[in-house]
C-alpha cells in the first residue's frame, strides 16, 4: 500500500513538472505574439490603420443597403398581389 502511495506520488510529481514545463513555453510564445503584434502596431502606416476601419464601415453600409434593396422588393411584389385581378 504504501509503495503504491509513493509510485503515485512519484508519477504525480513527474506530470505536475511536465505542465509547468509546457506552460513556460506556452507563456513564451505568448509573449513573442505580443511583441510582435506591437511591432506590427508600431510599423503600420496611418493609412493602413484607417483601411482597416474603412472596409469594415464598407460592409455595414453594403449590408443595410441590402436590406433596403430585400425589403422594397418584398413591398413591391406585396404590392402587384394586391393590385392583380384574379378573373374567375
Amino acid at each position: 500500500m504504501r509503495e503504491a502511495e509513493k509510485q503515485r506520488l512519484k508519477e504525480l510529481s513527474v506530470r505536475s513538472g511536465n505542465v509547468i514545463k509546457t506552460l513556460q513555453e506556452r507563456v513564451g510564445l505568448a509573449e513573442k505574439i505580443i511583441k510582435t503584434a506591437e511591432l506590427n502596431a508600431a510599423l503600420e502606416t496611418e493609412g493602413e490603420k484607417i483601411r482597416e476601419y474603412y472596409t469594415e464601415t464598407q460592409e455595414e453600409d453594403m449590408a443595410e443597403e441590402t436590406q433596403a434593396v430585400l425589403a422594397r422588393m418584398q413591398r413591391q411584389s406585396a404590392d402587384k398581389a394586391s393590385t392583380e385581378v384574379i378573373p374567375v
